[in-house]
């Protein structure tokens, strides 16, 4: 499920644990994104990703994107911990029937006492119109100096105007803008972040930062960091109006360099055959203006561990095929650590892409409202004869055709008087009730609820 990305990290400490979400997609054009957890006792990993019922193996989305296949989708998350509560901020970004663009920073609370918390969410909805601000993805933190939450976000982003948008909150639900930053703004500013302690709470006395992607091309983009001061602004006169209406604001330090380091295994999957010996691993690492430092897969230093010596091995940056199967590789360098798959086939032939091994819901239940302007879709996950796996009803896209499937899905043995299922999978509501839905796809079929309210 995280099979094209791992983007728009956020980090939390709970008790010994670092958590990381990111970003990720079963989709070659980028949309349909959803968002995942990993965690870890130390911040370089290695991690175990969240598999839906608890942590290790393959990855399942926390937050997961059930809407038009064809826009952005869900990610870019920020995290909060308030005592027991964890406040899970991430982007949503759709759009509705007539087509418009819906762009929001929504916010689900999770119960951090429990370690397998991401089952444990309440969504709370929309906390910040990124349509009527014009801004991408908010980073929100806490500062406890002030008592307020903060978010910052990139206005005008991918322009010459860029700048860097502050909002305020009392209750981290209920958010006020309090100014726009300009001065010392690289232009093309995009996907912004602020620093902060390991619960996602700033204490004024600590050092603190605001760093953000600049730059025309995508995904080619540097990255900048500037020390900044935040305060409160106290010029009205009056002090109970000063008390009432002052606003949270930061002031920016000059522009200042930031190199840092990526390790890096692309393609992610490497297909070999039985008996292929000595295939190059693609390694590289890069800075953090994406030049390349290196790409000896057996430079000095380079460690791999991790993978399933039956299926095979690794010596000197090379792999060998052992026997068929799919084991995944850890690979370290300097403290960095990436990890990748090989899956190995039988030989000669590949196993076949067209025949389906197992379909399975993503989500159990879709939730949909009379009153809603936004159409659900109803996707399953697929899994193929050749370890590989994809979402159905995913567009397909120039960059390739991938396993992205349309028009081959059919569903059925539901109650059409509570709703209605086009042939791509979008629920139209009728009247409210629960009805079961009968998803068939590659001769498997499966089961999903519908809650109309």
């Amino acid at each position: 499920m995280d099979l094209y990305s791992t983007c728009d990290p956020g980090v939390v400490k709970i008790g010994e644990y670092y958590y990381l979400g990111y970003t990720s997609t079963v989709d070659l054009g980028g949309v349909a994104n959803n968002m995942f957890v990993a965690r870890s006792k130390d911040p370089k990993g290695p991690y175990d990703k969240w598999n839906g019922s608890g942590w290790g193996g393959d990855p399942w989305p926390v937050i997961y994107y059930d809407e038009d296949p064809s826009t952005w989708g869900a990610g870019e998350p920020s995290f909060v911990l308030m005592g027991d509560k964890l406040y899970i901020y991430y982007s949503w970004k759709t759009k509705n029937k007539d087509g418009k663009a819906v762009n929001s920073t929504r916010l689900a609370i999770a119960d951090a006492t429990d370690p397998n918390w991401p089952a444990t969410l309440e969504y709370m909805g929309d906390v910040l119109d990124g349509n009527k601000y014009n801004i991408d993805s908010a980073d929100v933190k806490f500062i406890d100096d002030f008592g307020k939450f903060v978010a910052v976000a990139a206005k005008d982003r991918f322009t010459t105007n860029s700048c860097i948008a502050v909002f305020e909150s009392v209750d981290g639900i209920n958010f006020r803008p309090t100014g726009t930053i300009k001065t010392n703004i690289a232009q093309y500013a995009h996907n912004c972040g602020i620093s902060g302690r390991p619960n996602g709470h700033i204490r004024l006395k600590d050092p603190a930062y605001l760093s953000y992607s600049f730059g025309e091309e995508v995904p080619v983009w540097a990255t900048y960091f500037h020390p900044i001061t935040w305060y409160e602004d106290e010029s009205d006169e009056d002090p109970e109006r000063k008390a009432r209406n002052r606003y949270v604001k930061v002031e920016l330090s000059e522009l200042k360099d930031f190199v840092g380091t990526a390790l890096v295994v692309s393609p992610t999957i490497i297909e070999i055959y039985e008996g292929q010996l000595n295939v190059p691993i693609p390694l590289a690492w890069y800075d953090g203006w994406f030049r390349g430092f290196g790409t000896d897969p057996n430079a000095k230093g380079v460690k791999y561990y991790g993978y399933d010596k039956k299926v095979i091995d690794i010596k000197e940056g090379r792999i060998s095929a052992v026997f068929k199967g799919i084991t995944p590789v850890h690979v370290e360098l300097d403290g960095f650590r990436f990890t990748f798959k090989v899956f190995v086939y039988p030989k000669k032939d590949k196993l076949s892409r067209d025949k389906v091994d197992d379909i399975k819901p993503v989500i159990d239940e879709y939730k949909v409202s009379l009153d809603s302007n936004i159409e659900k879709q109803i996707r399953v996950h697929v899994f193929f004869e050749d370890y590989t796996w994809t979402e159905t009803e995913l567009g397909k896209h120039e960059e390739g055709e991938g396993n992205n499937l349309t028009g081959v899905v059919l569903f059925s043995n539901y109650d059409t008087t509570l709703i209605s299922i086009s042939e791509n999978g979008f629920i139209t509501p009728k009247a409210k009730g629960a009805t079961e839905v009968t998803v068939s796809y590659g001769g498997l079929e499966t089961k999903v609820r519908v809650v109309v309210e």
